[in-house]
Parts: C-alpha cells; structure tokens; sequence
C-alpha cells in the first residue's frame, strides 16, 4: 500500500508554469513511486510512462528521480477529456 505525496517546484502565480510531481511512498516498505505530471493550465494528469520507482535507502537516487520528474513536467494547454472513459484511468 502506498500513500501519496506531492512535490512541485516554483511559484503559483496567476497564468504560470507550476512543475509537479506525485509521489507515492509504500507504507510498510522501502519503495517510492515517483510520477511526472502535465499541467493542464492548472488541472494536473501522470503522464504515461513518466513514472519509476526507486528505494527509500538511497536519498540521491530519490532526489534525481523527484529531480528529473520536474523536469520533464510539460505544459499542455490543448487537452479534452470530454470523451474519456473510466478505463482510461486504471487506478
């Protein structure tokens, strides 16, 4: 079981580019997921394939992946999810 925790990094201001991230950390384990994001100009998705998991036990390889999943975080201003469906979100 994971618990779900968030990292962004900048400023939210009115119109800007927020990097985020999620991170979810095993409750009982020693495994991390981290997970890059879109910003949908303020709605947030997981981009597929943007996820890896890691080991809690070595804190520079977490930070490079929490590091790297800010840094592929993109933009993406033309998004519909008008005709999406509930198994397009399999968790």
């Amino acid at each position: 079981m994971f618990i779900k925790r968030r990292g962004t990094s900048g400023r939210a201001q009115s119109g800007a580019f927020v990097r985020w991230c999620n991170v979810y950390l095993e409750i009982d384990g020693d495994r991390v997921i981290v997970a890059a994001c879109f910003n949908h100009d303020g709605l947030r998705a997981e981009m597929p394939e943007g996820s890896v998991v890691v080991g809690t036990r070595d804190d520079g390889e977490l930070g490079r992946a929490v590091l790297s999943a800010l840094e592929s975080c993109r933009r993406e201003s033309d998004f519909n999810y008008r005709h999406a469906e509930g198994s397009d979100w399999p968790a």
